[in-house]
Order: C-alpha cells, then structure tokens, then sequence
C-alpha cells in the first residue's frame, strides 16, 4: 500500500510539474514588451515594435505586434502556444504559416526567442 500510494504521488507531482513550466512562462509574457530585435535586425530609428501578449490557459494565448514609424502604426493580431521551450506563433491572416522559436531566456522583464535559422527577437518589458 506504501509503494501504491509513494508511486502515485511521484507520478502525480511529474504531471503537475511538466504543466507548470509552460503555465510559469506565459504568466512571464503576459502583458506589453518593447522590441529590442525582431528576428535579428534592430528596429529602424525613429520607429517602435512593441508586442501585447494576453495569457490564456495553460500556455496558450492571443497577442498582436504593432509597429509605430512616422506617425504611422499598423498592428498584426496572433495566436500563440508555448509548450516545453518552443513558442509557436500563428498569424491571423490567411494563409499564414506557422511561425516557431526556441525560448532561450524569459524572466518579467525580457525575453529571448531564436527562429529556426537562430536569428533572436528580443523582448524587455514596458
């Protein structure tokens, strides 16, 4: 009965874990970050890329990435999963592909994502 009980508990606390590491990092991300690198290229001067991630359940959620430059913005909503250390973004438009990156750093106040030919976008927070 020990054994019975002991392995259920282990079992239980592995589950419990593996969903807190994606559960953890979406609460990191929630909120507006400053674009200090989109897929390796410094935003020009004079204009501002800023992304809004809305947490949802579990490592899912919405977000949107605005660009700002002459008095001109323009936004571009998306749907976003994290699971494990790999965030996939899917545009709203049609016929968008998927988009995934490799987490390499994430804490409150930045974030580092590396596409699939390592070129980082790096997020601070607002």
């Amino acid at each position: 009965m020990k054994n019975t009980l002991f392995l259920l508990f282990i079992t239980t606390s592995l589950l419990l874990s593996s969903c807190s590491k994606e559960t953890r990092i979406n609460r990191q991300l929630d909120g507006d970050w400053n674009a200090m690198k989109v897929n390796g290229e410094v935003p020009p001067a004079g204009s501002t890329v800023t992304f809004t991630f809305s947490k949802d359940k579990k490592g899912k959620g919405t977000g949107s990435q605005n660009v700002s430059y002459g008095g001109f913005a323009i936004g571009a909503p998306f749907t976003y999963t994290i699971s494990g250390n790999v965030f996939k973004k899917t545009n709203d438009a049609a016929n968008s592909p998927e988009e995934y990156y490799t987490i390499r750093e994430h804490s409150k106040k930045r974030f580092v994502f590396a596409s699939y030919d390592d070129k980082e976008t790096i997020l601070e927070a607002k």
